[in-house]
């Protein structure tokens, strides 16, 4: 029964260790797929007002 004990006692140490390393790891990935989105998001801001001033500065060439 002793050994039980300890080998469960293993276990159970591993099972915590593998269980806040999944957490780590996927806090780690949640947070750069966060900073990608945002990035893309404000890049895709960027460019959709760069078009805009553009196609103003071409409104204002033509009149």
């Amino acid at each position: 029964m002793n050994e039980l004990y300890e080998f469960m006692k293993q276990v159970d140490v591993i099972v915590l260790f593998c269980l806040l390393y999944g957490l780590a790891i996927n806090g780690i990935v949640w947070t750069v797929c966060e900073v990608i989105r945002f990035i893309v998001k404000k890049v895709k801001a960027f460019r959709e007002k760069r078009k805009q001033k553009k196609a103003a500065q071409n409104d204002d060439v033509t009149e």
